[in-house]
């Protein structure tokens, strides 16, 4: 995609200005973090009853947030009352997808793919609107509607994404978000 194309999806967007970290290869020498390798994660996880939509750098620059560029991970929102479903699934995968253990928190699953790491944030309905709960305990609401209006055609896929103001405020909220607790839990799962 080009900046002129980014432009057109996004009129907010300006050139050099990425919220995204530059990103590389995986240092184990793994596949690139490829539209495809994207694709084949929905495919496997929707074959197997849980249906994600895509989030952080690879919705951003869908949407025209951000320049094209190589991406050092895939994150993912899952629209769910839990994980029940995910992590029955990622255990029918276990050979195609190795859980991390560290990253298992109340509001997150990752796994690697071919060693590419794969970040999935859980994403519940209440009276209020859809939120999800970072670290069991603190309530991080999202705008509505959660997701961009249209599926996107990128690549040969097409995909479901995060909103545009939603990728914009959860890159604003990230402290409101504590993302230093993941220590404690790595303190009582050590």
């Amino acid at each position: 995609m080009k900046t002129e194309t980014a432009r057109a999806r996004n009129p907010s967007f300006v050139e050099g200005c990425h919220f995204a970290n530059a990103a590389r290869r995986t240092s184990r020498g793994g596949m690139a973090n490829t539209s495809k390798t994207l694709s084949e994660i929905l495919a496997m996880l929707a074959a197997h009853g849980v249906a994600c939509d895509v989030f952080g750098g690879w919705a951003e620059e869908m949407l025209g947030l951000r320049a094209p560029g190589p991406h050092s991970d895939i994150d993912l929102i899952y629209r769910a009352d839990g994980f029940t479903a995910l992590d029955a699934a990622l255990a029918n995968l276990e050979n195609v997808l190795r859980a991390v253990p560290a990253k298992l928190f109340p509001h997150k699953r990752a796994f690697l793919f071919r060693e590419t790491l794969c970040e999935i944030t859980l994403v519940t309905q209440d009276d209020v609107g859809p939120v999800t709960y970072f670290w069991g305990d603190l309530a991080y609401r999202w705008e509505q509607p959660l997701l961009h209006p249209e599926v996107i055609a990128f690549g040969s896929s097409s995909f479901s994404v995060v909103s545009a103001p939603n990728l914009v405020k959860y890159r604003i909220d990230r402290k409101s978000r504590q993302p230093d607790r993941w220590r404690e839990f790595a303190k009582r799962n050590g």
